[in-house]
C-alpha cells in the first residue's frame, strides 16, 4: 500500500481553503472532526415495533428536510442518509425492531424529536453523535 502520511487535505468539503494553522488540528487524535462529509450526525429512531413503512416515512422526511413536531414551522434542513443499521448491527425486522440508527451527512440543522417524529406515532429521534466537518 502506498504511504499517504504526507498527504494533507487543503480544502474542506465545501471547497473552502483550510488555513495552515488548522491542518495539524484536523490530524490530531481526539478532536471532534472527521473527513467523511461537512458534518456527520448519528441519530437513533426509537419506537416499539417500527414497521418498514414508518422507517421509510422518517427517512424520506429527513432526506427532503421534512417537518417534525419540534420544528413544525420551517422544518429541518435536508440530510443525506449515509447509513441505516440497528444498535447491535442486527438486520432490521419490520414490526419487530425497536431502534434504528442513521448516519446523516450534511451541514444544516437536525432537531431531535421526542414526540411522534415526522408524523410517525410513538417515534422518537435522538442525536447520539455529531461529528463536525474539517476545521477551516
Amino acid at each position: 500500500m502506498a504511504d499517504l502520511t504526507s498527504i494533507r487535505q487543503t480544502t474542506d468539503n465545501s471547497g473552502n481553503a483550510i488555513a495552515a494553522a488548522y491542518v495539524p488540528a484536523n490530524l490530531t487524535a481526539g478532536n471532534d472532526t472527521q473527513g467523511l462529509a461537512g458534518r456527520t450526525i448519528i441519530v437513533n429512531i426509537a419506537k416499539t415495533n417500527i414497521t418498514a413503512a414508518e422507517l421509510t416515512t422518517i427517512v424520506q422526511a429527513i432526506k427532503r428536510g421534512g417537518l417534525n413536531t419540534k420544528n413544525a414551522t420551517n422544518g429541518d434542513d435536508a440530510f443525506t442518509v449515509a447509513g441505516i443499521t440497528t444498535p447491535t448491527g442486527a438486520a432490521f425486522s419490520s414490526g419487530v425492531t425497536d431502534n434504528v440508527v442513521l448516519a446523516l451527512q450534511g451541514t444544516g440543522t437536525f432537531t431531535a424529536d421526542d414526540a411522534d417524529a415526522y408524523g410517525v406515532t410513538g417515534a422518537v429521534t435522538t442525536i447520539l453523535g455529531d461529528f463536525l466537518g474539517l476545521q477551516s
